[in-house]
């Protein structure tokens, strides 16, 4: 990492202090007499933060202490040092009490078997909990900005996410595992450039990531190749415009959430669960899991919603169920396979539709010819579509095994299984329980709870579609 020096140009920074500064007070609901503690990394973003904020208390007289945060990382060694010097160095020319700390991120990766960016933002968060507890902060304050939640808003929406987790993040929410401290972003509607604008007419010192120009991460990506080619082709207001349709997102998924609140307060049943519409179903669904501290995907939401008395293993292992009353119970682990199953199945596909009983489970398939139907709109819910001719005319269904590869739509090559799995953070016992359908080739074309195959895809020749649910 090494130190940046800008040449000034043109800017009026009072409207940034000043967009800011309203921002603080309207969107993020800080009270002037409110204890600040601000997350500063070093980098452009968090130093101008530093700026800021200390630029609104000399104008307007802040009541609320002011403190500055920095966690180190060790991921650079030399440039890691700097950067916390650098930090420390700044707070104490502004009087501000710094609190620092540093982690061993690599040895918590390979700990908890997560990457070096989980790991990171673990450490972090923890650190930065702790100390806002211990000193009494109320508010912890990051430097994010427009170009970080439309960089979220691609990464988000690649995933499948829904209206929640496409809104981004929120100008201010709980501290993950506090009461008691909330984060607030008080950025988010300022784009990087004109950050970077500001900090050279102030002169504002910071240093460069330089990991943040590698293309190794999925957000590095999307920041150098991905954003500058939609900008450039759709318009320079793109970022703008995108933060504004995750705002409205964020407030129709509050609204959604609002009356899911209502749902669960009047007394529930399952025929009323089943009456309600389907986005008003998954807030149902999540706010319990929310309520009840569990981790989720949307793949377990979904599987709850189409079938609310199936047990579901959510990542990390637990097993929960809806009850006739539409009350989320846990349930215990009594199906868990420690070994491998070599237990098979073979399905012939002589007729348009049937089932096979899977040892509990049951598979529905029925193939229909492609010609008359417009898009999928003959697929039912739960439904998995693929090209008939490519499978074959019979199916073997099993469990994983060590060894067995799958290539989802949108690779390009084969992959282990094991690492999609990894990826997905689907818990270990979980993985054994789902089933594979392998084609006549003996190709797996199916696993229950990915994504589809790339060979077996639907595509403009195909013929015959091959229908598939889990149930």
């Amino acid at each position: 990492m090494k130190r940046i020096a800008l040449k000034p140009k043109p800017l009026n920074t009072a409207s940034l202090i000043e967009n800011a500064s309203d921002n603080l007070r309207a969107r993020c609901g800080i009270a002037q007499e409110s204890p600040l503690l601000i997350a500063v990394s070093g980098g452009a973003d968090s130093m101008s933060l530093l700026h800021v904020i200390c630029s609104i208390r000399n104008s307007t007289g802040w009541k609320g202490r002011i403190g500055v945060a920095h966690f180190n990382h060790q991921l650079r060694i030399r440039a890691s040092g700097a950067d916390e010097r650098l930090v420390h160095r700044v707070a104490a020319e502004r009087d501000l009490p710094c609190f620092v700390d540093r982690g061993d991120v690599r040895a918590r990766a390979r700990q908890s078997g997560i990457s070096i960016e989980m790991a990171a933002r673990e450490l972090r968060l923890a650190f930065l909990r702790r100390v806002a507890e211990a000193e009494g902060f109320g508010w912890i304050l990051t430097a994010h900005h427009a170009d970080d939640q439309a960089e979220l808003l691609l990464i988000r929406a690649a995933r499948g996410s829904g209206s929640t987790g496409l809104a981004g993040m929120r100008w201010s929410n709980w501290v993950p595992g506090s009461g008691t401290v909330r984060f607030a972003r008080p950025f988010l509607n300022i784009p990087k450039a004109q950050l970077l604008r500001f900090a050279r007419k102030h002169g504002i010192r910071f240093r460069e990531d330089r990991s943040n120009a590698s293309g190794e991460h999925l957000r590095n990506r999307i920041r150098h190749r991905v954003m500058p080619e939609w900008i450039h082709a759709t318009s320079p207001a793109c970022t703008a415009n995108v933060v504004r349709s995750m705002g409205i997102l964020a407030d129709e998924s509050d609204a959604l959430e609002s009356i899911a609140r209502r749902w669960l307060s009047r007394g529930t049943s399952l025929a009323g669960f089943q009456r309600l519409l389907p986005a008003i179903q998954r807030q149902v669904i999540r706010l319990q899991l929310l309520d009840e501290g569990l981790e989720h995907d949307w793949d377990a939401v979904e599987h709850l919603r189409l079938s609310p008395c199936n047990p579901v293993c959510l990542p990390g292992g637990v097993r929960v169920a809806f009850n006739v009353s539409m009350q989320l119970e846990r349930k215990p682990d009594t199906a868990v396979e420690m070994t491998f199953s070599e237990a098979q199945y073979s399905c012939e596909l002589k007729r348009p539709q049937g089932a096979i009983l899977l040892k509990g489970r049951e598979v529905k398939w029925r193939i229909l010819s492609v010609r008359g139907l417009t898009g999928l709109t003959m697929r039912e819910r739960g439904e998995e579509v693929f090209d008939a001719d490519a499978v074959g005319s019979a199916v073997l269904f099993r469990r994983w095994l060590p060894g067995d590869v799958f290539q989802p739509i949108g690779l390009k090559k084969a992959t282990k299984l094991q690492d999609l799995f990894t990826n997905a953070k689907v818990p270990t016992a979980e993985r054994r329980r789902r089933w594979l359908g392998l084609d006549a080739l003996g190709r797996v074309f199916w696993v229950e709870g990915l994504r589809m195959s790339e060979l077996h895809k639907l595509r403009p020749t195909t013929r015959q579609a091959l229908f598939l649910q889990a149930v």
